[in-house]
């Protein structure tokens, strides 16, 4: 069985921030629906801090965006090639294309923060679409049968091999070599 875990987690991460960029989106747009009739200067003191930090982590998100969706596609395009399976088949790059797409369209509508939010929110669900497809495609192509665990390192159904026993430790159970040194130190007389 072929090794798909660097694959799981890309999708994973692409998913991860997807969702982060939509949150971000939603926020930003509530932010500058809220600010909209205020005060100047209550504007000022609230684009200092909020705005601040809001756009640090939609540039965080966004950037993690593009980074993870790009390792996802490399990684995609390598289970695809290492399985038999067409590279550039049935695989979830329109989800990229959409997100660029929409993302771009997002600076153009500009007229309402709802809006702006919307279209970002949309832009992240068709990327989330593509990344389900693209997995479930090569879960039913490539024999995904047993999905990748963080805990044991493969199959699932696989006994949770992180939690040694008493056994483990011991060494002459399942080395002989060592089983026989054991019994030739016990066995030596004392000096």
């Amino acid at each position: 069985m072929i090794d798909n875990s660097v694959w799981y987690a890309a999708c994973r991460r692409v998913v991860t921030f997807a969702v982060l960029f939509a949150v971000m989106a939603v926020i930003a747009a509530l932010y500058v629906q809220i600010l909209a009739g205020r005060p100047a200067e209550l504007v000022a003191r609230s684009v200092v801090v909020f705005g601040l930090a809001i756009s640090l982590i939609g540039l965080g998100a966004t950037l993690g965006v593009l980074i993870t969706v790009v390792f996802w596609g490399v990684q995609a395009v390598r289970v695809a090639n290492r399985h038999g399976a067409p590279g550039m088949g049935p695989l979830g790059f329109w989800g990229a294309g959409g997100f660029v797409l929409l993302f771009g369209l997002s600076f153009l509508v500009s007229a309402s923060p709802p809006a702006f939010g919307a279209i970002r929110v949309l832009a992240a669900a068709v990327l989330v679409a593509a990344v389900r497809y693209d997995r479930s495609w090569y879960a039913a192509r490539i024999g995904a049968e047993q999905p990748y665990s963080m805990v044991t390192g493969g199959d699932v159904r696989s006994p949770i091999a992180a939690q040694p026993t008493a056994d483990d430790w011991n060494a002459g159970l399942w080395d002989p070599d060592v089983q026989r040194d054991i019994e030739r130190r016990r066995n030596r007389p004392a000096d």
